[in-house]
């Protein structure tokens, strides 16, 4: 970097300490872009001019910002208006004339934490005009980004800003690369998310836990009412009544088989009900087993065990692995029975990746539903359709369930 540009970055960032919405004039714009290629920041606007040339709408990194340099990442969910080179800015910057970025230039103001430690970005980064973040969306942007965390060698915390940045973290990002950073979350700095008050205090919280990973200390990331307020009151009780709709379905169907049966294998390759059920307990004692405070993959746990035949197909075998099987279910109730309104806002890992209470219990539901309706469908070709007990409406009782429930 040349003295001439390294003395107008430090003007340019003399000014953005000094104000918030220091990009709304085309003076300000044209400034920083001519910093946009300094060495700190090449590196990444390198990326952006080659995906640019591919034809996407893809803001410049802010030279006010640390680029390679920086220390924590603030990742946001997609670029609004005024970041997109036509009717705003160009930049992924704090110093946006727009709603968001005060809040966000406040926050780090007040958080004590320099622009020139952090990097700012979007899991998508491409300009949406309004249309909605896809699932495609997400994947694509996680791609882009692990070509953006490569680069900056000196990171150590990354603050999620937002659902949908929260969820392509968890889903869609190489989990080796996501395991060399501490994290932290907070809710999007826009004005129409929630109360001002809120907003400020989720944002404040994420980055003194960026803060303390900087200073080498550790931070404990305790309840945060932010969740609270977006949870419904009643989560916790309609999880509980999930699961215990998920183990009556379950009991339901294997309780209609002969041991015989319940040990059978369909078809070469496929698992019998025995072997489902083990598994299914396997996973739920250590998933749920210190659920607040241990990894949910426990290190004592043999998952490829759980899917080997039992070698017996005994009473006493199916006692055996009914047990294991209450006993996964006592220690989920225990899990989820336990939990509190505060706790909701708290992160567990699975296998080292970071998930919201809320991600982690939907997870299990989701795993356990695939697992209990393959149950149901070996169950119901072993016993047969003639001699088969509905749990659910039978096929062609729905006119007459529907006037017994709704008096029609």
């Amino acid at each position: 970097m040349s003295d001439i540009q390294e003395s107008d970055l430090n003007l340019e960032r003399k000014r953005s300490a000094e104000q918030s919405r220091t990009l709304a004039s085309a003076d300000a714009i044209q400034r920083r872009m001519a910093l946009r290629l300094c060495t700190h920041v090449r590196p990444l606007n390198e990326l952006v001019r080659n995906w640019n040339a591919e034809g996407m709408s893809v803001p410049w990194f802010d030279p006010i910002g640390g680029g390679v340099d920086a220390k924590v990442l603030f990742l946001l969910q997609d670029p609004g208006k005024m970041a997109d080179g036509v009717e705003g800015s160009g930049f992924i910057s704090h110093d946006n004339d727009d709603t968001a970025a005060p809040r966000v230039w406040e926050a780090f103001r007040d958080a004590g934490i320099s622009r020139e430690l952090v990097v700012t970005w979007n899991i998508v980064p491409w300009y949406l005009n309004d249309k909605g973040i896809k699932v495609i969306d997400m994947k694509n942007g996680c791609r882009m980004l692990e070509l953006v965390l490569m680069q900056c060698t000196k990171l150590k915390h990354v603050v999620l800003g937002g659902s949908k940045s929260q969820e392509a973290w968890c889903r869609y990002m190489d989990t080796d690369l996501m395991s060399r950073y501490s994290v932290s979350r907070c809710i999007h700095p826009t004005p129409r998310a929630v109360t001002t008050e809120v907003r400020k205090n989720s944002i404040q919280k994420a980055l003194i836990a960026a803060k303390h990973t900087m200073s080498g200390k550790q931070f404990v990331i305790q309840s945060d009412k932010n969740y609270q307020s977006i949870l419904p009151q009643d989560t916790v009780a309609v999880w509980r009544q999930v699961f215990e709709r998920q183990k009556s379905f379950g009991e339901h169907a294997f309780g209609q088989l002969s041991n015989e049966q319940f040990f059978a294998v369909l078809s070469p390759g496929l698992n019998s009900c025995a072997v489902i059920v083990n598994h299914l307990a396997g996973n739920m004692l250590s998933r749920w087993t210190d659920f607040l405070t241990s990894d949910g993959e426990k290190a004592n746990r043999d998952r490829d065990a759980e899917f080997e035949p039992p070698a017996e197909h005994s009473a006493d075998e199916r006692a055996k692995i009914m047990g294991r099987w209450g006993l996964g279910w006592s220690k989920l109730f225990e899990a989820i029975d336990s939990l509190t309104a505060e706790d909701l806002s708290k992160i567990v890992t699975i296998r080292k990746v970071e998930h919201p209470v809320h991600a982690a219990v939907a997870r299990q539901i989701d795993h356990y539903s695939f697992h209990i309706g393959q149950i149901n469908i070996i169950a119901r070709q072993l016993v047969g359709t003639e001699d088969w007990q509905w749990f659910t409406i039978a096929p062609g009782g729905t006119k007459a369930f529907n006037k017994e429930l709704m008096g029609e």
